[in-house]
């Protein structure tokens, strides 16, 4: 998985750490946090400003 910055298009973060494909996520409405849900059947939870789980 791979975060981008949209305002100027450059990769923030690649989050690593699934066994297998990525199909969904979504952020805190706050911002700070993303979390990602896998077919390896396990969710993680990631800081966005640095990619730590």
């Amino acid at each position: 998985m791979r975060l981008w910055h949209v305002a100027n298009g450059t990769e923030q973060a690649v989050l690593t750490g699934h066994t297998d494909g990525v199909y969904n996520c979504t952020f805190s409405p706050d911002g700070t946090l993303l979390a990602t849900a896998s077919d390896d059947r396990t969710v993680r939870l990631w800081r966005v400003t640095d990619g730590t789980r």
